[in-house]
């Protein structure tokens, strides 16, 4: 299974962030939409309990009566107006009258109107206002409770009811709103995340091409991108580019230090070379110093062997010409043959012979 990379990880990262924060204002604002709505319904109820015990309620010869406002609109009309339940209990908590939701009682309610006379039995202890929730025929509802006096005397309670459908309603529409803008900002998210990313890693990606093409005789491709230089990045690329400086000037101090020793030597190597065959001809054939011969012209060799691989190394071009790759090899191999006899080792050339390099033939000997 193949490794995550590095800008598969940040992207991932990324989107994940930005996933879980556009998850969050979300959920926020679903939760803060609720509450709003609650406490916008709660205030409402509240309002309408003030309103029903000053104008829809009073006390007539130490009974409840139900009064109509100013238009003649009785407790009934305005409660359908407010989308309102009602019910209303003397002081000995005996149904006198039912609205709405309350309107009618069967044996189902039985649980539910065992919790409504629990309730109003706090309000009659009280004195004050209560407030539960029930369940009221599959129905969350909202009831505010208060007290019905007159003069400080306790006459029975009055109990408002409003359905919780709103918000239910709300449940109901924003789970697959939910769904739908999690997938949606997955996605996006990730698309974004992949697209920033790139952007930031393109320098890095321009310092990978650079170091898989650099040798050392391209080590003045330096990489230039604009920003702040106290960046990561942006101080990663600039000591590169000074790494490469001082790379390009230690090659060059190299080369050149190759190529003026080598001349220094070739001068008096070539007088030595050339004094002692002058001796040779003159006294003939000496053994020890045919063999200093033999050992100054290795050197010189050498010395031209380093020469052209200076010439190489500084680009100045290899001269025109061609060799045979198969002699060329061989006569490599047979250089080392006091080396590979001494270790027993057997090397063979397995070349072309019409093999045909435009190189000539001292090039190829150093490039071997």
């Amino acid at each position: 299974m193949p490794r995550v990379t590095t800008k598969q990880k940040l992207v991932l990262t990324f989107s994940l962030y930005v996933f879980l924060f556009i998850f969050l204002v979300a959920a926020v604002f679903f939760f803060s939409l609720k509450l709003l709505l609650a406490y916008q319904i709660r205030n409402q109820t509240r309002h309408e309990v003030d309103e029903v015990l000053k104008v829809y309620l009073s006390v007539s010869d130490g009974k409840l009566a139900f009064l109509a406002n100013d238009n003649g609109e009785l407790l009934g009309d305005e409660l359908v107006e407010t989308e309102l339940s009602a019910i209303v209990l003397d002081s000995d908590l005996a149904l006198v009258k039912g609205f709405g939701l309350f309107g009618a009682f069967d044996a189902e309610d039985a649980g539910s109107g065992k919790l409504l006379t629990a309730t109003a039995a706090e309000v009659v202890a009280s004195s004050s206002i209560r407030e539960t929730t029930i369940v009221w025929r599959g129905q969350m509802v909202l009831i505010v409770a208060a007290p019905i006096t007159h003069q400080g005397k306790n006459y029975g309670v009055i109990l408002l009811g409003k359905t919780l459908s709103e918000l239910q309603t709300v449940n109901t529409l924003v789970a697959p709103v939910f769904g739908v803008l999690g997938f949606v900002s997955l996605i996006g998210s990730f698309l974004i995340g992949h697209k920033m990313v790139t952007s930031l890693l393109a320098p890095l990606t321009k310092l990978e091409k650079s170091i898989e093409d650099i040798d050392l005789d391209k080590l003045d491709k330096k990489i230039y991108i604009e920003g702040n230089d106290e960046d990561e990045i942006v101080a990663l690329i600039n000591q590169y580019n000074r790494m490469l400086g001082r790379l390009k000037s230690m090659s060059v101090l190299q080369k050149e230090f190759i190529s003026n020793a080598s001349h220094e030597l070739k001068t008096p190597l070539t007088n030595a070379i050339s004094s002692l065959e002058l001796y040779l001809r003159k006294h003939g054939p000496i053994g020890e110093l045919t063999v200093i011969r033999n050992d100054l012209f290795e050197i010189n060799s050498l010395i031209d062997q380093l020469m052209i691989l200076s010439k190489i190394t500084r680009s100045e071009g290899i001269p025109v010409g061609q060799s045979d790759l198969w002699e060329v090899t061989k006569s490599v191999v047979e250089s080392f043959s006091p080396e590979l006899d001494a270790k027993k080792v057997r090397l063979g050339v397995n070349v072309d012979r019409k093999v045909k390099v435009d190189v000539p033939q001292d090039y190829m000997r150093v490039i071997l």
